[in-house]
């Protein structure tokens, strides 16, 4: 059914599913028979859904995604040599901290696979409750779903930075509402800096201004720091994705006044769900390597050439 509506034609969906052409078109007649209405419209060459063969396709599509899923979750529960794991994570996060940690995992288990899924919040709830990802690592709104488990983890907030010509580079410190006038280009900005900002506004001159900046979303960490070394936007990310512009000139941090040091990132998965060691396994790694990167960055081992911070050591 999937197939046939796929390719629109008899001989190929066929060859697709292993089957000849005769026995999937009776498989066909034999379900639009038990519905009783006509799935399909067959023209020269080609055959289209009906309405009616809109909603089946739909339901059998959602069927195969179920079993899919069953599958690989029952793999990854086995144990840590084999399965996948499909992971949600913010763009903050993605490069510079993430990936050490999954770097870190596949040194022992190599066999284990992983799927990245970039995106914030509001795009994975739904996608954790249907379990189509096994968890996400971003940032929790102050008040998620009540059938999610969400476990916070402390780690460094991303530094603002301009390009080396940018106007903005002359002042030493600044405040919010003057960064505003300028551009911005970033991932989806988390809550906790919708909450930060709403806070300093009562602080400045005019709470639309400030509280509207021109911003370009990108979860293309490689974009925001183009445009931002273009001296075209201001950026927000770790310093561990700025490192080496900054270490080139290319980049500038700028200061912010009252700026948080560290900000909660979550672990976020269903509730009452038997996770499988190789969510335990990110889990557990995720945390150290957080809480280590946490603790350079107090000690300022983020700042000029350095070897990479975020290997964590088992």
């Amino acid at each position: 059914m999937v197939a046939l509506a796929h390719h629109g034609h008899f001989g190929r969906a066929a060859n697709e599913i292993g089957l000849t052409q005769s026995a999937l078109s009776q498989n066909i007649q034999r379900i639009e028979l038990k519905y009783g209405v006509p799935l399909f419209t067959r023209g020269r060459g080609r055959v289209t859904l009906t309405a009616y063969g809109e909603v089946v396709e739909r339901l059998a599509r959602n069927m195969l995604e179920s079993s899919a899923a069953a599958e690989r979750e029952i793999a990854s529960m086995q144990n840590l040599t084999s399965g996948s794991l499909v992971i949600g994570v913010d763009a903050f996060l993605n490069s510079a901290l993430l990936s050490r940690v999954l770097s870190t995992i596949l040194r022992s288990n190599p066999k284990l696979r992983f799927v990245l899924r970039t995106g914030h919040w509001d795009m994975y709830t739904t996608q954790l409750l249907n379990d189509e990802v096994d968890m996400y690592i971003g940032f929790a709104p102050p008040h998620p779903h009540s059938e999610l488990e969400v476990e916070q983890v402390l780690v460094p907030s991303p530094v603002i930075v301009c390009g080396s010509e940018h106007p903005a580079k002359v002042s030493k410190v600044q405040s919010l509402a003057e960064l505003v006038e300028y551009p911005v280009v970033s991932p989806f900005p988390p809550s906790w800096y919708v909450s930060w900002a709403q806070n300093q506004v009562e602080r400045f001159r005019d709470r639309e201004t400030v509280s509207s900046p021109n911003v370009l979303e990108s979860d293309n960490i490689r974009v925001c720091k183009q445009l931002t070394k273009d001296n075209m936007t201001l950026t927000a990310l770790l310093k561990a994705d700025v490192r080496h512009e900054l270490d080139r000139g290319e980049l500038h941090v700028l200061e912010v006044e009252h700026w948080p040091v560290v900000m909660n990132s979550c672990i976020a998965t269903k509730e009452g769900k038997r996770v499988s060691p190789a969510v335990d396994l990110v889990r557990d790694v995720y945390k150290k390597v957080a809480a280590q990167v946490v603790e350079e960055n107090k000690r300022g081992k983020l700042s000029g050439s350095i070897q990479d911070p975020y290997v964590y050591q088992a």
